[in-house]
This record gives C-alpha cells, structure tokens and sequence, in this order.
C-alpha cells in the first residue's frame, strides 16, 4: 500500500500565460489622450488634443489647444506641444511672458480616459485675471 501523500497541482502553462498577458495588459493600459473634452472651471471650457506621431520621433508629444470663456467677462486660448509626463498626464509649458512667468498646463486623465482634470499655474496672460484654465472636463462622443 502506497503512503498518502499530498496532492500537488502546477498551474497550465496555457493558464500561466494567461495571466501573464491580462496583468501586463492591465500595467500598460492608458487612456486615450486624443480627442474633444468640454466642461466648466470658472466659465466654459474647451480641449482639443491630438497625437504628434509621425514621425516616430515626437511619440509622447500631443498637440493642444485649451480654450476659457465667461460670459461678458473674459476669454482666453493656449496652444502649443505637450508632452506626455507620467502614464496618465500631458504638460504643456508656454515660453515666459513679459513677466518672466511661464505658463504650464496639466492635464491629468482619468484611467479610463473619458474625463480629464485640467490644472494650470502662472496663465493670466493667456485669459486675463477673470478666467481660468482649471477644471474637469468629459471627452464628447463622436459620431452618433
């Protein structure tokens, strides 16, 4: 008669790779940077983002255009090239104006990338001081 031994089971190699694809896929996922995003801060809000990649050497790089507006108050638009800073945020970052400040604008995306939180620091001369860049904004969903 044989001893009772415990029973060992090894994981499949198919089950292994499984789980190695679903977790790396998991770790990598980022949200769609590109788009139109609209919202609210201290007036409306309008984003437009577009990826720069081609040719490969700009990969990381996104065009923006951030645009404020209040009512019979101010308006205001900053455009440029943002870079792509951690795995969910893009910082665009304006030459200094005639004070020395540089304006800079970060857009930090939800995971799932269907909102953006867009934050800026030294801007008033892009919209003046009744306006503001800062706000959360939702992408708009095309083609309905």
């Amino acid at each position: 008669m044989r001893p009772n031994r415990p029973l060992r089971t090894r994981p499949s190699a198919a089950l292994l790779v499984g789980i190695s694809v679903l977790t790396s896929t998991v770790a990598r996922a980022e949200p769609a940077f590109d788009g139109e995003f609209k919202g609210r801060g201290e007036g409306r809000l309008s984003l437009q983002v577009s990826t720069l990649d081609d040719p490969p050497a700009v990969a990381g790089m996104y065009f923006v255009s951030v645009e404020t507006a209040v009512l019979n108050r101010c308006t205001g638009q900053v455009t440029g090239i943002a870079r792509k800073t951690a795995q969910n945020t893009l910082r665009l970052r304006k030459k200094p104006d005639e004070n020395g400040e540089a304006c800079e604008i970060t857009l930090r995306y939800r995971p799932d990338g269907k909102s953006v939180q867009v934050e800026e620091n030294a801007c008033a001369y892009w919209h003046g001081t009744e306006c503001a860049f800062d706000g959360r904004l939702t992408k708009v969903l095309t083609g309905r």
